[in-house]
C-alpha cells in the first residue's frame, strides 16, 4: 500500500550503557598496568634464572678471566695446575649478571596511562651496558657483550593484552 510508513524502534540503551562502562574503565588503566608491572617483574626474574633474553636466547657466558676477577682469594690453581676446591665452590651456581643482585631487581611504576618497568635505580648505568653491550671499565678496555634483560616477548604481549582485556571487561554485564 503506497504511502504507509513503517516505524521500527531499536532500544540501544544497553549498548550505550556498555560503551559508557568501557569508557570509564579506559580512563584509568592503573589497576591493569599494576598487574602488568607485577607480571613483567616475574618474567624478568624468570629470564635471570634461565640466563636468557626476553626472546629465550641464552646470554653469552662469562669469560674465565671474569670469574678470576670476581674471586677474591688469590689462589685459583693447585700446585698440580688444577683449580682449587675454593674456586670450584665459587664457580658452582654462579649466575651471569647477578654479582650484587641490583640489576636483577625489577621496579615498576603504574600510572593511569602507562607502566614503567626498569631495573633497580642503583644499577641504571650497569643495566644499559649489559642490555646493549659496549665498552666499559678502566679506559673502556673491557668489551661487554649484549645480554638483553629488558623487553617484551611475543608471549608477554599476548599476556599483556589479556590483562588489559580482563580489566576492561571486569564487572561488565554479558
Amino acid at each position: 500500500m503506497p504511502g504507509q510508513l513503517i516505524n521500527i524502534e531499536i532500544d540501544d540503551s544497553e549498548f550505550k550503557n556498555q560503551l559508557s562502562f568501557l569508557q570509564k574503565r579506559m580512563r584509568n588503566l592503573k589497576p591493569a598496568f599494576k598487574n602488568i608491572g607485577e607480571y613483567m617483574a616475574k618474567e624478568r626474574e624468570r629470564w635471570f634464572r634461565q640466563e636468557r633474553d626476553p626472546e629465550g636466547r641464552p646470554w653469552q657466558k662469562l669469560k674465565v678471566r671474569t670469574y678470576f676477577s670476581l674471586f677474591k682469594k688469590k689462589r685459583r690453581y693447585t700446585k698440580k695446575g688444577k683449580l682449587t676446591k675454593g674456586f670450584l665452590r665459587f664457580l658452582s651456581g654462579r649466575k651471569i649478571l647477578t654479582k650484587d643482585h641490583h640489576l636483577r631487581r625489577t621496579v615498576y611504576k603504574a600510572e593511569a596511562d602507562k607502566v614503567i618497568i626498569s631495573p633497580d635505580m642503583q644499577s641504571q648505568d650497569y643495566a644499559a651496558i649489559h642490555q646493549f653491550g659496549g665498552r666499559a671499565g678502566k679506559n673502556r678496555t673491557a668489551k661487554i657483550p649484549a645480554r638483553p634483560h629488558l623487553g617484551v616477548s611475543h608471549e608477554n604481549r599476548t599476556e599483556i593484552i589479556e590483562i588489559i582485556r580482563e580489566h576492561l571487561l571486569k564487572g561488565m554485564k554479558s
